[in-house]
């Protein structure tokens, strides 16, 4: 909703950095001189993730998860689009991820959250929200992290948390 409001060039290269990929980001087994890549919103792949590229047009390369629906379904359909990718493992960036927790409200249980995701050196938080209902929780944190390595350390560090039943990466 907010590219509808703000369209921009600054505001695009914001979230495009926000995504965590720039030209040095990924390794693509073509000439990407004229071409502009993108990681998927279907399923925000995050470096440690196996990715495959797909030339949307002469310009433009999506990159998606190979597990995603999307991505199996380009697959499958037209698989004379897809371009081999890898993340350059030689980056230091950050990707925007989420986690969805579940588990049983209490009294500072989110103080709790918080203190396990800034136990991490460099884990930013761009949000949290979170929703009770018949005392249970259903909460969503999106943070910046290196790689998939450091988003499950995390998720199984959040589990450890008393009352929290499930941790899972959002895909969307």
């Amino acid at each position: 909703p907010y590219t509808t409001l703000f369209r921009s060039n600054r505001f695009e290269e914001m979230i495009q950095r926000s995504r965590g990929v720039d030209s040095d980001s990924l390794l693509i087994q073509t000439d990407t001189r004229h071409i502009s890549h993108q990681v998927a919103p279907c399923c925000n792949p995050i470096m440690g993730d196996d990715i495959v590229g797909f030339l949307v047009d002469q310009k433009n390369i999506i990159i998606h998860r190979t597990n995603c629906m999307n991505a199996i379904e380009l697959m499958t359909y037209d698989g004379s689009k897809i371009v081999k990718a890898k993340w350059n493992e030689f980056n230091d960036v950050q990707f925007l991820s989420g986690l969805q927790l579940i588990g049983q409200d209490r009294m500072g249980i989110l103080n709790e959250i918080v203190r396990v995701i800034s136990l991490y050196n460099k884990i930013y938080i761009r949000s949290i929200t979170i929703e009770t209902d018949d005392g249970m929780f259903d909460g969503t944190i999106k943070l910046y992290v290196r790689d998939t390595s450091e988003l499950d350390r995390i998720a199984r560090n959040l589990l450890e948390i008393e009352g929290v039943f499930k941790v899972r990466r959002l895909t969307s």
